[in-house]
C-alpha cells in the first residue's frame, strides 16, 4: 500500500515536471529524464534512501544547478 501510494505521488511529481518542462524529450525508463540538445535533468526515487535524486547536466554548473533547483520547485508544488 505503501508503495503504491509512493508511485502515484511520484506519477505527480513526473506530470509536474512534464508540465514545467513542454520543450523537452522525456524518457521515463528510470525515473525520469528530460533532455534539451545541450543539457538533462534526470530525476528518480532512490533504491536505499526515501528520498527523490535530481540529477543534471549543463553546458556550465550554474546552468546545471538551475535546472535541479527548478525541478525542486516542481517537485515541491506538485
Amino acid at each position: 500500500r505503501g508503495t503504491r501510494n509512493a508511485e502515484r505521488g511520484l506519477d505527480d511529481v513526473y506530470a509536474a515536471l512534464r508540465s514545467r518542462f513542454p520543450e523537452a524529450s522525456a524518457d521515463t525508463q528510470d525515473g525520469l529524464r528530460l533532455a534539451w540538445r545541450d543539457r538533462w535533468l534526470h530525476v528518480r526515487p532512490s533504491n536505499t534512501e526515501p528520498i527523490i535524486r535530481l540529477i543534471a547536466e549543463a553546458p556550465t554548473g550554474a546552468e546545471a544547478q538551475q535546472l535541479v533547483d527548478e525541478g525542486r520547485r516542481s517537485c515541491a508544488a506538485s
